[in-house]
């Protein structure tokens, strides 16, 4: 795409923002909503902004395992200064994927390892929302609300089986060798750059296969911990404002919703989250108010994290040289 067609996308996306976030306010009157955060409990709003970062901090943990594979030398605190600084900027770009874009040229910048942190971030990343999408489906069948669509079950399935599938192929000496014999098919090693860029990303890839059992282990479960928090941060925001969702109900709600946010359609989420919310949260007896100010009360911790983030700037800019 060129940098005119670029140019109109991000108009676009931030048009679609705008407009579905002031179609949802002018449903939704926000004096009602800012009596509704009025009355939330400092105590639980608080508490849940706490978990973010520590949140952050478990992922960079989880992050550094993997690098560490890589040869990779940041420390756990450097990857946790990245994440919050990929937050800022993901903070005004569209979709889930340019943050992640980000991340990554943040990750390879110390050891211009970029292939090998590529390797990091989609093997993370795969890994990451699998618990998700599994903390989600047992969350579903525990709460199994009769209002929910049907269709909700089929999504967050259907996501967890294709992303099984893919962290099989990543695993799989197979997959690699496929990959090998089509290369060779299209003629693509004689050209030397990419023989060097496909055999570099086979090499990161199949580090992965010789992961300790133990390691591996640990991996899934830091994700669970890091999730379990996630879907906790969610039921501390519902009760700060009398939601009446339960734990297993933020968790199915979590994983729809992070679905949701991986199609680059508008800045950060901003009017899809408050939209999403209203059609989800409706069924189950929540208001339009209600699930409106829920929503803000998400978009606040991802601004505080985005906030201390772009306090991170200037720092991570002089790192990176």
């Amino acid at each position: 795409m060129d940098k005119t067609g670029e140019r109109w996308a991000w108009i676009f996306k931030w048009a679609l923002s705008v407009a579905l976030l002031a179609l949802v306010l002018w449903y939704v009157p926000l004096r009602e909503i800012g009596r509704e955060l009025g009355h939330a409990k400092p105590g639980w709003v608080i508490s849940g902004f706490g978990l973010l970062l520590v949140m952050r901090m478990t992922s960079a943990y989880r992050m550094r395992l993997i690098t560490r594979r890589q040869e990779m030398s940041l420390s756990t605190f450097e990857i946790f200064k990245i994440g919050l600084v990929t937050s800022f900027f993901g903070l005004f770009l569209p979709g889930y994927i340019a943050g992640g874009a980000i991340r990554w040229h943040m990750l390879s910048s110390k050891d211009k390892k970029g292939v090998q942190a590529l390797a990091s971030v989609v093997f993370d990343r795969v890994n990451d929302t699998i618990v998700l999408m599994s903390l989600g489906c047992v969350g579903l069948l525990a709460a199994s609300p009769p209002s929910v669509s049907p269709v909700v079950p089929w999504i967050l399935a259907g996501s967890l089986v294709f992303l099984l599938a893919v962290y099989a192929m990543l695993l799989n000496l197979w997959t690699t060798r496929f990959i090998l014999r089509i290369a060779e098919v299209l003629g693509l090693y004689r050209r030397p750059w990419f023989h060097s860029l496909v055999t570099r990303l086979i090499d990161s890839m199949q580090r992965f296969h010789r992961f300790p059992g133990r390691v591996r282990v640990r991996l899934w479960g830091l994700s669970l911990i890091y999730h379990a928090l996630g879907t906790l941060v969610y039921f501390l925001f519902a009760g700060a404002i009398d939601l009446g969702l339960s734990y297993t109900d933020c968790a199915w709600l979590r994983a729809l919703l992070h679905l949701l946010f991986l199609l680059p359609l508008t800045v950060s989420g901003i009017g899809m989250r408050e939209s999403a919310l209203v059609v989800l949260l409706l069924p189950l007896g929540i208001s339009s108010v209600q699930a409106v100010a829920y929503s803000f009360l998400l978009m606040a911790g991802l601004l505080l994290i985005a906030g201390i983030g772009g306090l991170l700037v200037p720092g991570m800019k002089a790192a990176l040289g």
